[in-house]
């Protein structure tokens, strides 16, 4: 990625700017820092959602994968539904 580094006056002048592009429309995130040094990015919100949402699903994937390979017991969906009716019907019970 090769991203045009600017400086953070110029940010700091352009915000307005850069938020309105945004809302535009305009997705290309804005490099910045001291001296074009790059320091920070600025992206619009929806991307920035989407980009915590493909990280939350490649850790929980990982998750999966480690637990996978430790092995141990497993419950197939069926049975997690099975034990889960039959937990809420024993709730049921007791509550009347």
């Amino acid at each position: 990625m090769n991203a045009t580094v600017v400086t953070t006056g110029e940010v700091r002048d352009q915000l307005s700017k850069i938020a309105a592009s945004f809302d535009a429309g305009k997705v290309e995130p804005v490099v910045f820092g001291s001296h074009r040094r790059p320091q920070a990015v600025i992206v619009p919100f929806s991307l920035w959602q989407r980009l915590v949402e493909q990280l939350e699903d490649e850790i929980d994937l990982e998750l999966a994968r480690k637990r996978l390979a430790k092995g141990g017991l497993r419950i197939s969906h069926a049975e997690v539904l099975r034990r889960l009716a039959k937990t809420q019907s024993s709730e049921g019970e007791s509550a009347e």
